[in-house]
């Protein structure tokens, strides 16, 4: 009887010449025979390509366990048993070979027939290593069978570009001198590099948090891979309200033409003052009582120089009426404004008065501001000092830098001034 393609059963029958009648003697014995084909293994797997090398093109970001090729295999011994691997090429045990599927439950095989999947196990990265040729084999304990593929990463955008400090540095740093203009500023260039690629073309720009006015005269020079700083007239403000001893901001660098990855660099300016600032008016407002004579004091400090113990020279030009008069120490900055003459806050609310204050070095600053006149506590038109907040959209020449500076005071004109 078949049992299987591979297997028979024999049955024999033995029997000796006695009579069949008598039947105290066994005439007959049967034996049961099974034979078992064992098929030879000579046929070589095969993997089903047109190609004998096959290239296969991912991106240097695909992910582990990612499936990047199945590639089917096929061997006429229906019984036959496949190893898969890779035989070279798998640098860092980047890839894996391995058997997905085949139709050895298939009792109406007629040949053996498998899929091998080639999969992503390890990071890739394009700059390290671009291109994988691997030998992909299969073995069916007899026979191998090998397959050339070739895998090609192409570049991603995933770093960000990396900027060349001197060693032990971190950031940037320039020196120069207030209000002057340089046409490149001393000290290291800027540069970054790619290292998705090496050779790419960055976009640079100055990156300020602060909006700080006198960035606006910084100008950064490409040249072919790297920028350096120059600085446009009038240069960088040292002294209050708007300047800074020291300038702090970053330079951009990205790639993909200024559209990709970003990076950062600190950029220190520090700035050497120069004495050639006139001492200006700080105690504003200013109000004036009415009456015979009045005074107001006048306050004068000079940014270039907070700490000078020198006298200024503070006058009055083209205003008739009015004088200064010194302080009696030259410490002190603030000087007395005196109105020779009588003034009443009915028939003169408010005046001008135009006022020269110099140092010693000759630099002066010619300056016109408004007087209030006050009533005396018991007129019927007292003024009455109060607060206003005035939100400041634009202050010509000083765009974008205001930070929280009092500019001065605003007068508001009106029929029934004195109450105002």
């Amino acid at each position: 009887t078949n049992i299987n393609k591979t297997s028979y059963r024999l049955f024999i029958t033995a029997y000796n010449t006695v009579p069949s009648w008598d039947n105290n003697v066994n005439h007959t014995e049967d034996l049961q025979i099974d034979v078992q084909v064992i098929r030879i293994n000579e046929h070589l797997p095969e993997f089903n390509t047109t190609n004998s090398m096959v290239n296969i093109i991912i991106n240097e970001t695909t992910s582990s366990g990612t499936t990047i090729g199945n590639f089917s295999i096929v061997d006429k011994d229906i019984d036959t048993k496949l190893t898969l691997g890779i035989l070279s090429g798998n640098i860092r045990n980047a890839f894996k070979f391995i058997l997905l599927s085949n139709n050895s439950d298939n009792p109406n095989r007629t040949q053996y027939e498998a899929t091998g999947s080639l999969e992503v196990i390890a990071p890739l990265d394009y700059t390290s290593q671009s291109i994988y040729t691997l030998t992909l084999f299969a073995f069916d304990t007899k026979n191998t069978v090998t397959l050339i593929v070739t895998i090609i990463l192409t570049a991603q955008n995933t770093k960000a570009p990396c900027f060349k400090l001197m060693p032990g540095f971190t950031s940037f740093e320039y020196q120069v001198n207030e209000e002057t203009a340089y046409t490149v500023l001393d000290g290291s260039i800027i540069k970054a590099i790619d290292p998705d690629n090496l050779t790419a073309t960055l976009h640079y720009k100055i990156y300020d948090t602060n909006h700080q006015l006198n960035l606006n005269n910084l100008v950064l020079n490409k040249t072919d891979d790297y920028v350096t700083i120059s600085i446009k007239a009038p240069g960088l403000s040292h002294d209050y309200p708007f300047g800074s001893s020291i300038y702090n901001f970053a330079i951009e660098a990205s790639d993909e033409n200024g559209t990709g990855i970003s990076s950062y660099v600190p950029v220190r300016i520090n700035v050497i003052k120069a004495n050639n600032k006139a001492p200006i008016l700080k105690n504003f407002p200013w109000i004036i009582d009415e009456g015979i004579n009045p005074r107001i004091p006048i306050e004068f400090i000079d940014y270039d120089e907070p700490g000078n113990r020198t006298l200024y020279e503070v006058k009055t030009i083209n205003s008739p009426n009015f004088e200064f008069l010194p302080p009696t120490l030259s410490s002190n900055k603030t000087f007395t404004l005196i109105y020779n003459g009588t003034l009443n806050c009915t028939t003169t609310k408010y005046l001008h008065v135009t006022i020269n204050a110099s140092i010693a070095n000759g630099t002066f600053a010619i300056t016109t501001i408004p007087i209030m006149v006050r009533g005396k506590p018991n007129n019927t038109y007292p003024i009455y000092n109060g607060d206003k907040i005035i939100k400041i959209l634009y202050v010509n020449g000083y765009q974008n830098s205001l930070r929280n500076i009092k500019l001065g005071s605003i007068y508001v004109s009106d029929s029934n001034d004195c109450v105002r």
